[in-house]
C-alpha cells in the first residue's frame, strides 16, 4: 500500500447519514476526542486499551477509525481497525499463487453507545470500516469477540462473518481468562 500522511487520508469526508441515521455524522476521529472515545470504550468493551492506543496508536499510517457523532457533536458509536500487512509465508508464497500478498483488516474495536442500540447502527458502522478497510485494500477482514458474548457472536453472523478458529484463554478480563473467537468475512468453516 501507498504511505499515507495519516489515517483519515482514506476516510471519506463526514457525509450526512441515510435514515435511519439522517441525524447522525459519520466521519473519522479527531485529535482532541481521545477521552472521548476512552469514556465511551470503558462502557462498551471487558478489554481496557492503554493511554498509548488512544494517544499513538490510533494514530499510526495503518489505522482506521471512524465514529458516529449526533447533532450534539456527543460520539455515540465508534469502530477502529488496522491494516495488516502480509505475513513472511504469505509474501514468500505470493509470487506463486497471487499477483500481490493478501492485504487484511483487523477490527479492533467496533461499539454503539446503549441508548442509541437497536436501530442498526451496529451494522452500519460496520458496514463502513470494512467499505474503508476495502478501500486500503484489505481483502481478508477479521476480529476476535468473546465466545460467551452471544449477542456479539450473533450480530457478526448476520452481518457476514463466520468462524476461523477458537481461541483457549485468549482475554484476560480482571483475573479470568476467557476464550475468543476469531471470526472473518471470509472463513469458510460454519458455527
Amino acid at each position: 500500500l501507498p504511505a499515507l500522511s495519516s489515517p483519515s487520508d482514506a476516510i471519506p469526508p463526514a457525509t450526512a447519514a441515510p435514515e435511519p441515521f439522517h441525524d447522525l455524522t459519520f466521519r473519522p476521529l479527531k485529535q482532541g476526542e481521545q477521552n472521548e472515545l476512552r469514556t465511551l470504550d470503558r462502557v462498551l468493551f471487558p478489554v481496557r486499551y492503554n493511554r498509548a492506543f488512544y494517544e499513538t496508536k490510533l494514530w499510526l499510517p495503518n489505522c482506521v477509525h471512524l465514529v458516529a457523532v449526533d447533532s450534539s457533536s456527543r460520539i455515540v458509536a465508534c469502530a477502529t481497525a488496522r491494516i495488516e500487512e502480509p505475513s513472511l509465508e504469505e509474501r514468500a508464497w505470493s509470487w506463486v499463487v497471487w499477483d500481490k500478498p493478501p492485504t487484511s483488516g483487523y477490527i479492533m474495536t467496533i461499539g454503539v453507545a446503549p441508548g442509541v442500540r437497536r436501530h442498526g447502527l451496529g451494522s452500519e458502522m460496520l458496514r463502513r470500516i470494512c467499505s474503508l478497510l476495502r478501500e486500503r485494500g484489505c481483502s481478508r477482514i477479521h476480529l476476535h469477540v468473546q465466545a460467551v458474548n452471544e449477542a456479539a457472536v450473533c450480530f457478526y453472523r448476520r452481518n457476514g462473518f463466520g468462524l476461523e478458529s477458537l481461541l483457549k484463554d485468549h482475554y484476560l478480563i480482571d483475573g479470568i481468562e476467557y476464550d475468543a473467537l476469531h471470526l472473518s468475512n471470509t472463513a469458510t468453516a460454519a458455527f
